[in-house]
């Protein structure tokens, strides 16, 4: 008499009641794939559309063109040189603490940002202080974004504790690209 497999019933149970959620999951994977795929499409066609419609506006004609390219020869004129901070934080001073800010680094340019700090100024240094900012200012790319001045003291009698100056500074960056391309 030949003996049939042996099994554990409990072992069935449990492999037949696993079946079920593994067939969901695989369901739940190919529908969530289609789905993807379907807004892929979708995604892909509408992008096609409105290229198509950008094409067709032509808002960039000749006339607009050198607008533009004359936007931006005039925007290279304004940027300052690679060594504008360190010519700004020189022209500062000692007496200032310099604070360097995130840096954004662009295709052929830099922003510079950050904040000097004056701490307890006199009231001989505000001459200084105005021509400095002025001097500053004066230099391309340097722009002041913000001007703090913190006081302390009571009614009658306040002092200046410190001048804080926010600064964003826009140069050529170096090995950057800035070649005008027609």
């Amino acid at each position: 008499m030949t003996r049939g497999l042996a099994y554990s019933r409990v072992l069935a149970a449990v492999c037949s009641a696993a079946v079920a959620p593994a067939c969901a999951t695989l369901w739940l994977h190919t529908h969530l794939e289609s789905a993807i795929s379907e807004h892929q499409h979708r995604a892909a066609a509408m992008e096609e559309g409105v290229s198509a419609e950008i094409v067709a506006m032509s808002e960039f004609g000749a006339e607009r063109l050198e607008t533009l390219r004359g936007r931006v020869r005039q925007a290279r004129l304004l940027l300052g040189t690679e060594d504008t901070w360190d010519r700004l934080v020189r022209r500062f001073g000692e007496r200032w603490a310099v604070e360097p800010g995130p840096r954004d680094d662009r295709d052929g340019s830099t922003v510079q940002y950050g904040t000097f700090r004056l701490k307890s100024p006199m009231l001989a240094d505000w001459s200084g202080i105005i021509e400095t900012l002025g001097d500053s200012e004066a230099l391309p790319g340097v722009g002041i974004t913000r001007i703090e001045m913190r006081t302390d003291g009571g009614l009658e009698r306040r002092a200046f504790t410190s001048v804080i100056v926010r600064m964003a500074v826009q140069m050529r960056r170096r090995g950057g690209n800035l070649t005008e391309s027609r």
